[in-house]
């Protein structure tokens, strides 16, 4: 059974990719469950929809399953609508803050707090119905744009209010019972700014406060102890908190991406408006909504002629049908055709084309009958297939799909590899994407009949679609590290990090660009192409800020700094596959290095004992005298405790290192070296004669099964002691030529809590610690990745895991998890075994494994 909540939102997260990805689900879901022949039950949980017979048939529920008088409940919940536009005085209730000479903050506080009507000579309604509810104490919730206005909203409220004789007081504690539970509630308060404000009686609310600030507020404000309450928009859709006022404090919010304020929907505007009344306490509420005198004609439009939701996946449909190929659900581009058909867009594209194309709003399907609903299927099927063709012309260009012609086995099934595409071939027209790859692959198999062609997923695509990052930042990824490419330093791979897609929706606010340039004239690196506009110069300076501690000229930072990491992981996650396809080695290890600073709040050049809290340069220094150098040398001393209350640090400032150390797990690592070698080689000679003869008489089937039916003994090797190249011994193992070998690798923590938590810094994540092995050749001429694994310890504290390889050919190459060695005997190589974590700075292990062939 899969359960949606609040469809209607769907066209407002069109920004966010929330939209597409739940249509894209739910399409999925259906789609898989008619071709393998089983039901599965969907039921939408949502508010009154304009569309909604479009919806429910979309997700295949009967007549009786759903609501069908959900058309005549999508009306306001209000009354009447009362514009005051156009008022003398200071008391204007439809304003702009940002362009008006009053902010908003002037008109909000003599109507929500003082109970007076401020400049107005004749009170509105509506001003009337607010200032009777405040004056009764009961519940106000201030909706702002961002999650910086709450704070400034909040903090002009408390300050006008101590401005007015007559105010109301915002904080409301009558009995021991509150004065307690509100006591109670302050001491877990985390985020400075909310304890002032609750101080005030004014609470706030927005996404970038901790989970358990939110509840704390939200918690307060039911219970009635504070009575305003100012967040952000997204507070109409995530909490039941309804009041008896409320005021959506403008209509517009600041779009970084291009620059300019940009309205909010009026879905979001009708969210906010709903949460005025609160059932069984109130026989009306009033919400008070300012705005331009500009937009007040839309909004008494729009706000109760509210228009059907429609889809927005045709926007990203190359990532979607990327993530479709991956799966095995498309092979070919008529299933993704078909795979089109299920989804909320294709319906919606046949009910109102013209919203999805201007070439389709522009013709003429007028007339009637039935040469003109043809006329219009026509149009809309070259539509579609113009549109898949696109897509999957981008993701092979990103490279992200591949095309092969079908084998015979799968040829019968197969159609026209033209199927529409060829019908906007225009003579003299030049082949691209999609149709030229098939058309060389048709030339170079001299195939007269076109057959339609088999699409597969490349390393790339698996890697975009897994991580759930975009195609285009996965072949920026591949493009900087190919092996021809110029070489990338490390700060090199932190601007190629801070350069990807998903960082362009970082919030990036009016004036913001001052305080970037702010914060980049105290970070080291220099910021280079992009203005200070651009989120990804934003992204880079947070992560450079993180790195080297550094402040921030404003708090938002600190929210969004939050959100940059969480989008980094992933991608860094990315990165590293990316880095073990191409087999690159150094690329890996810088990775992991960037990695391990984000996740420590530490850079490269710093001291990793620096992760630890309670640490500054003079506890450093006098650890480094006593031969301490680093957190693994701290780690593995059994008298970490004298050596840092030598250093001058108090027993309670050892004992929070002690603390944090013990967390930290303490590895070993063991590894076994096996040779392959076939039983037939070991076998009589004379029955491999009649195997042979056999072979020849049968075919080559018979090949194929005795090759698979080939048993294989794996023969451990031990390290010897062999004459090096100059002469002198060396510790090597010594293996033919050819040999498939394995490498079985054992870890153990010697902490009872395998795996460990984060320490310092990173231990406010609560995450265990998981780790990387890496095999390779770090020698500048070759620095090849032979491979790479990721290790999560388990509870008993040992894993173990197998690398397998083959030894074979002339120059070292790359195919997997398989590599080359010199076949000569006597060739005498080297590879380096790492053992990384990926959340410490300096507790990394590296082993050099020799072998010499034979």
């Amino acid at each position: 059974m899969i359960v949606r909540d609040t469809k209607k939102k769907e066209k407002e997260k069109e920004q966010e990719g929330v939209c597409p990805v739940l249509e894209a689900l739910v399409s999925r879901m259906r789609y898989v469950s008619s071709h393998w022949g089983f039901r599965m039950r969907f039921m939408g949980l949502s508010t009154a929809l304009a569309n909604a017979e479009d919806i429910a048939a979309w997700l295949g529920f009967a007549q009786k399953a759903f609501c069908p008088r959900m058309a005549a409940m999508n009306k306001p919940a209000f009354d009447a609508m009362m514009t005051h536009a156009v008022v003398e005085g200071p008391g204007d209730c439809v304003l702009d803050g940002r362009q008006g000479v009053y902010s908003s903050n002037e008109t909000i506080l003599p109507v929500a707090a003082s109970g007076a009507a401020g400049g107005l000579g004749t009170p509105s309604p509506a001003a009337a119905a607010a200032a009777a509810a405040a004056a009764k104490l009961r519940p106000v919730l201030v909706f702002v744009a961002s999650r910086r206005q709450t704070r400034l909203t909040a903090r002009e409220l408390i300050a006008l209010q101590h401005m007015h004789d007559n105010a109301v007081a915002f904080l409301c504690l009558y009995t021991e019972e509150q004065k307690a539970e509100y006591a109670k509630a302050l001491k877990k308060v985390k985020d400075p700014t909310l304890r002032s404000v609750l101080l005030h009686g004014v609470a706030i609310h927005h996404a970038g406060l901790p989970p358990g600030d939110r509840n704390i507020a939200a918690h307060l404000f039911a219970l009635g102890l504070v009575r305003v309450m100012v967040a952000s928009a997204t507070l109409a859709w995530g909490l039941n908190l309804p009041a008896r006022l409320v005021i959506i404090k403008g209509t517009e919010y600041f779009d970084g991406k291009t620059k300019r304020y940009t309205d909010m929907p009026v879905t979001d505007i009708l969210q906010m408006i709903g949460r005025a009344g609160r059932p069984q306490f109130d026989r009306q509420a009033v919400a008070v909504v300012f705005c331009q005198e500009s937009k007040k004609g839309f909004l008494k439009r729009f706000l109760y002629s509210p228009f059907p939701v429609e889809s927005c996946l045709h926007l990203c449909l190359a990532e979607h049908l990327n993530a479709e190929i991956v799966a095995g659900t498309i092979r070919t581009k008529s299933m993704a055709v078909d795979y089109l058909s299920w989804t909320y867009f294709f319906r919606r594209l046949a009910a109102n084309p013209g919203y999805y194309s201007s070439e389709l709003l522009a013709e003429d399907f007028r007339g009637g009958g039935a040469a003109a609903a043809e006329r219009r299927r026509a149009f809309i099927a070259k539509f579609v297939d113009r549109l898949v063709n696109s897509s999957l012309d981008s993701l092979i260009e990103l490279g992200c799909i591949s095309l092969r012609l079908p084998e015979p086995w799968e040829q019968p099934s197969a159609a026209s590899a033209a199927d529409g595409a060829a019908e906007d071939n225009k003579p003299g027209e030049e082949l691209t994407g999609f149709r030229l790859v098939l058309k060389q692959q048709q030339q170079e198999k001299d195939q007269q009949q076109a057959f339609e062609p088999i699409i597969e997923a490349t390393p790339l695509g698996r890697i975009a679609s897994f991580y759930y990052i975009q195609p285009q930042t996965a072949k920026r990824i591949s493009d900087k590290m190919q092996v021809d490419a110029s070489p990338l330093s490390f700060i090199d791979i932190f601007r190629l990090l801070t350069d990807a897609e998903e960082f362009s929706q970082m919030p990036l606010r009016h004036n913001e660009e001052i305080h970037n340039a702010e914060l980049a004239r105290i970070c080291p690196l220099p910021v280079l192409g992009a203005g200070f506009e651009s989120p990804h110069t934003k992204t880079f300076l947070l992560l450079q800020a993180r790195l080297f501690q550094l402040p921030f000229p404003i708090t938002d930072y600190y929210t969004d700094l939050k959100s940059a990491i969480d989008n980094s992981m992933r991608i860094i996650q990315a990165m590293i596959d990316v880095a073990a396809e191409e087999a690159q080695l150094q690329y890996a290890l810088y990775i992991i290095l960037l990695l391990q600073c984000i996740r420590s709040a530490t850079h490269p050049a710093r001291n990793s004992l620096f992760c630890l809290p309670r640490i500054t340069d003079a506890v450093v220094a006098a650890l480094q005298q006593q031969g301490i150098l680093s957190l693994a040398h701290l780690l593995e001393n059994k008298y970490a405790s004298i050596a840092l209350s030598r250093a001058g640090l108090q027993p309670p400032e050892v004992n929070d290192v002690l603390s944090a150390l013990s967390r930290i797990p303490r590895m070993r690592m063991r590894w076994f070296l096996f040779a392959a070698t076939p039983a037939a080689a070991t076998a009589d000679p004379t029955a491999a004669e009649a195997d042979t003869g056999a072979g020849e008489a049968d075919g080559a089937n018979l090949d194929d099964a005795a090759e698979e039916k080939e048993d294989i003994i794996f023969t451990q090797l031990e390290l010897q002691v062999l004459q090096g190249p100059d002469g002198e011994p060396i510790r090597a193992f010594l293996v033919p030529a050819g040999a498939d070998l394995q490498l079985e690798i054992h870890l153990r923590s010697l902490e009872p809590a395998a795996g460990g938590g984060a320490t310092g810094k990173a231990a406010k994540s609560g995450r265990l610690s998981n780790w990387f092995v890496v095999l390779g050749d770090p020698d500048e001429a070759a620095d090849e990745l032979v491979a790479l694994r990721r290790v999560r310890m388990r509870p008993s504290g040992r894993t173990k895991l197998t690398l397998e390889f083959v030894l074979e050919g002339l120059v070292f190459g790359i195919k997997g998890l398989r590599f080359s060695a010199p076949e000569e005997k006597g060739e005498i190589f080297s590879l380096s075994l790492y053992l990384c974590s990926d959340n410490y700075l300096g507790i990394d292990q590296e082993e050099v494994l020799t072998f010499k062939t034979y």
